[in-house]
């Protein structure tokens, strides 16, 4: 694809045509004009089929533009039985015609093929099979090398598949534990991890529970319970290189090495002693541990400092043959070393897990080793190793850029959610000096410190979403005239920001060109013309481009497939030349209509996308869900929530989420225990099938929970949600406690026991506490006259550079007036003085500064501070600066 320059003259002509929001750009091989009035020729086509008459009946029914078509919402009437109507959407999808076994290609393959391996699989384990014949079925269909056989680009565990190999994984560890710790027959815990980071399914708790089965019978060896030297080799061997796999760099993940390989530790995270010491104190002993696994989320690494010290212990006590291994431990050592060794790191400040768990012994082995752990580690910490420090060095060399192309993208993306166009026009100044990374990688850079393709895209996106078109094109041109080819991802950017900008026209018109332009769209661009159009109000014309792409791919299966049926010929694969339409185009579509009100036309693209074999999956039922749920439809929800359950589709979190939505409508007038009941049958419900509860599926629980009579709440239904959070190893957030705190100060009495606990918990969490915490903190004791703890609050804040809000400094100012501490509400508005100078007159006031003037007004009222334009001087010089 060729990209010429834009030039001048063209712009000067769309400036004519359309101002400031229309571009019209040279013809070869870029935009003609954004602004072409012609009206689409469409090459002549056959007679529609069935597939084709999705825009007619739209036309006739409830599609089109939002100035023809009425907003109504549906009947909620209905006399047949809510699940038949849900479940015979889905009809051709689950059970599509069978083809002519003379006609049918042997590439051919079922759209619901991967539900069918899952199937298969779960049956496996259902009748026993060997664990080698699971695993190895596994790989075969859903490994890392299946899927890049496939040609996926980007490879990923199935959400459909994840309880399922969750059961199958933990199966063969209990295996390992009741026969052989290692048998050459099954997985090892290094094979198991690196399938699960390829795939990105590695997370911190699973690896842990993985680790923790080599090195508990190493420690039985290493005790004399076991005598056994080759296996307990293979184990030390197997634990390596599992921390191979998981302590790695972030820029790291996918780049794996041959033990032997000199490259093998070059993927270790670089952590010296400074960073060491400064992630310690800003984390504290448990948390620091985190450094050696980045790509972790720090809420599932609850035992891992427990495995780490005692990998290291037992490792650095030679009990084996360390230089014997085949593997090099060294580089694993010193980097433990320096997180072990680090100053105040106290053992009784790190979990420890309960007495019947499978990391007790391992505690107890670290807890009396301690001393000479710390010994081993402080000495080892001190050794420059090369491997470690030169991969280090590396990566510092390119730290100035690394911050330099991080700081640009966060600065970009602050410029994009406030719309502020002055702040990217100045990143645009900036980044239009650098050199341009010609490579045309996606990513990131190959040399960071460079304008990349994605950089562009996004700068494009930008542009084009704030309706700047001929900005737009000045970062095409600026590719094109450095050597930086625009991709399909270009054309996306470009499209995306039009509807990010919510400009149909615009949108439309770089489609136009881009057919023009002989560019062959993808599954994604697809994907952005049709939901975009529907999400700009354009329903007709998103829904006809729909159904361009299903006429243009039927069009190339017929040169393919000449003899066969169209209803055969719509369930084809592998048809070159075109895109078949896919379920993430159909998502995007029905995502919109659903919005836009317009549930019938929605129903036909799904019967549309059902002749074509397209299987819905998860995002599918989750917007029918949300729809149904929204409506009021609980019936027909439920129904189409069993019919996903029967045909394979997993659930997600955003399922369940919905799924509280429509629970939470209908708790009133039950009572605390049946309450607790519902909600933990919906955990339940949730492990059931493999979707663990985020933070935000906690959140909307605890507020549903909460009501605004503080005495009606049933704390011991929001104490079980708390806990069980707790025990899936999420800490709670500053917007959980905060909700909290609300709630104890709200009852009658206040709880102020309840409000102390919250307090000290979310300052021991990381990300338990931020500004609204504290104000709320300090409002509430001031409403209850409880200035002292307010006070303390009010000191901690302002020690530590924070800012308190005025709506809190009133009610405080308050406070002490009542309480008649007259010596402390003068010291509150001396300091309020040095912080926020002095009032401004009255005649100044504007409605920026009600808040800070009601405070400055009850100062003034009693005595405490005096209106003039002096004030901040005389205070200044009176009053002695606090440290």
């Amino acid at each position: 694809m060729s990209s010429p320059h834009i030039c001048l003259a063209c712009r000067r002509t769309v400036n004519q045509i359309r101002p400031a929001s229309v571009v019209q750009w040279r013809s070869r091989a870029t935009f003609i004009s954004l602004s072409n009035k012609k009206p689409r020729r469409s090459t002549a086509r056959e007679p529609r089929g069935n597939q084709l008459d999705l825009a007619e009946e739209l036309e006739k029914g409830d599609s089109g533009s939002t100035a023809r078509l009425p907003r109504r919402k549906p009947s909620q009437s209905r006399t047949t039985d809510p699940g038949d109507v849900l479940e015979s959407l889905f009809e051709k999808t689950i059970h599509p015609s069978s083809l002519p076994k003379d006609e049918e290609p042997q590439e051919f393959q079922s759209a619901l093929e991967p539900y069918q391996r899952v199937h298969e699989l779960n049956m496996m384990m259902e009748n026993e099979a060997p664990f080698p014949d699971q695993w190895a079925f596994f790989l075969e269909h859903f490994g890392p090398a299946a899927q890049l056989a496939r040609g996926r680009d980007r490879i990923s565990m199935p959400s459909y598949l994840g309880s399922t190999i969750n059961l199958m994984w933990k199966a063969i560890v209990e295996a390992k534990e009741k026969n052989h710790p290692l048998p050459e027959s099954l997985p090892s815990t290094t094979e198991i991890s690196r399938v699960f980071m390829e795939l990105g399914y590695l997370n911190g708790q699973d690896w842990i529970d993985m680790v923790s089965h080599p090195l508990r019978y190493i420690l039985k060896m290493r005790n004399g319970e076991l005598r056994d030297p080759e296996t307990e080799k293979r184990l030390t061997e197997d634990l390596i290189g599992a921390w191979n796999i998981a302590c790695r760099d972030i820029g790291q993940l996918t780049r794996f090495h041959d033990k032997d390989s000199p490259s093998y530790w070059m993927t270790l995270p670089s952590i010296s002693m400074v960073d060491a010491a400064h992630a310690h104190q800003k984390r504290g002993s448990q948390d620091v541990f985190a450094l050696l696994v980045p790509s972790f989320k720090l809420s599932s690494l609850k035992h891992f400092p427990m495995i780490a010290l005692a990998t290291f212990g037992l490792l650095s006590e030679r009990s084996v043959d360390i230089e014997g291994l085949s593997t090099d431990a060294s580089p694993l050592l010193t980097v433990l070393s320096r997180i072990i060794s680090v100053p105040g790191l106290d053992l009784n400040n790190i979990h420890s897990p309960y007495s019947m768990s499978n990391f007790a012994e391992l505690s107890e082995y670290v807890k009396d080793n301690w001393p000479a752990i710390r010994e081993r580690a402080t000495t080892m910490s001190q050794y420059h190793h090369p491997q470690v420090d030169k991969a280090k060095a590396e990566r510092m060399s390119r730290a100035s850029v690394q911050i330099r192309v991080s700081h640009i993208n966060r600065r970009l993306h602050e410029a994009y959610t406030t719309r502020n166009l002055r702040r990217v026009d100045e990143i645009w100044s900036d980044v239009s000096q650098w050199p341009v990374d010609t490579s045309g990688v996606e990513g990131p850079p190959a040399e960071q410190g460079k304008m990349s393709l994605a950089l562009a895209n996004y700068l494009i996106l930008v542009y084009m979403s704030l309706r700047q078109p001929n900005r737009a094109i000045d970062v095409w041109n600026h590719m094109v005239n450095n050597g930086l080819t625009p991709t399909l991802r270009t054309w996306d950017s470009m499209m995306s920001g039009c509807v990010a900008g919510k400009d149909a026209k615009a949108l439309q018109q770089v489609w136009t060109k881009m057919r023009k332009s002989q560019v062959v769209p993808d599954v994604i661009c697809w994907a952005t013309i049709v939901g975009g159009l529907i999400t700009c109000r354009k329903a007709d014309a998103g829904v006809a481009a729909l159904d361009e792409m299903g006429r243009i791919w039927i069009e190339a299966a017929r040169k393919k497939y000449p003899k066969m049926d169209q209803p055969q010929l719509q369930l084809m694969t592998g048809v070159e030349g075109a895109v078949k339409p896919s379920i993430e185009v159909v998502n995007a579509a029905i995502g919109g209509l659903f919005k836009n009100n317009l549930p019938n036309a929605a129903y036909k693209v799904l019967t549309w996308a059902g002749k074509f074999g397209i299987a819905p999956d998860v995002n599918t039922y989750n917007t029918i869900l949300g729809s149904l749920i929204r409506e009021g439809r609980s019936k027909e929800a439920m129904a189409l929530l069993q019919r996903m359950l029967k045909t394979g589709v997993q659930p997600d979190s955003y399922t369940f989420t919905t799924i509280l939505d429509e629970t939470f409508r209908s708790i009133e007038g039950l009572t605390p225990e049946e309450i607790t009941a519902i909600v933990q049958g919906v955990f339940s419900e949730m492990k059931l099938a493999g979707v663990k509860p985020t933070i935000q599926i906690y959140g909307k629980i605890i507020r549903q929970l909460l009501s605004n009579d503080g005495a009606s709440v049933d704390m011991a239904t929001i104490n079980a949600v708390v806990d069980t959070m707790h025990e899936q190893g999420i800490d709670a957030n500053a917007h959980i406690y905060t909700m909290l705190l609300e709630q104890h100060f709200a009852q009658v009495p206040p709880n102020i026991n309840a409000v102390r606990n919250i307090i000290e918990r979310a300052s021991n969490t990381q990300g338990g506490t931020d500004e609204i915490f504290w104000d709320r903190a300090i409002e509430g004791y001031a409403r209850n006259n409880e200035t002292g703890p307010a006070m303390r609050i009010l000191g901690k804040v302002q020690a530590s550079k924070g800012k308190v809000g005025w709506t809190a400094m009133r009610l405080l100012l308050l406070a002490l007036v009542e309480n008649q501490e007259w010596d402390l509400a003068r010291t509150l508005v001396n300091n309020a003085v040095i912080d926020s100078g002095a009032p401004v007159p009255v005649e100044g006031q504007g409605f920026e500064r009600q808040l800070n003037w009601e405070f400055w007004r009850l100062a003034r009222n009693f005595g405490l501070v005096e209106q003039g334009p002096e004030l901040k001087a005389q205070y200044l010089k009176e009053t002695p600066k606090r440290g």
